[in-house]
């Protein structure tokens, strides 16, 4: 027996990260800076990583600085 998804479950199970626009120079593409908070496993102090993601932006509305969720 197979389990129906529930109306609040996502479709798509994939992680939604939330940065900041870095740059929007491209044509349909801007660039994500996400900022991630990760333990460090050795000396168990709080680090951050930037990864830098490109993002689709169809009608080109991103603007630098302004928070994106990436999906």
């Amino acid at each position: 027996m197979r389990r129906q998804p529930r109306a609040q479950e996502r479709v798509n199970r994939r992680r939604i990260r939330e940065g900041t626009v870095v740059e929007n120079h491209m044509d349909k593409t801007a660039v994500v800076a996400v900022v991630e908070r990760v333990r460090h496993a050795k000396y168990a102090k709080t680090v951050q990583r930037t990864r830098r993601l490109y993002v689709h932006d169809e009608n080109n509305e991103a603007a630098t600085g302004r928070p994106r969720p990436r999906r």
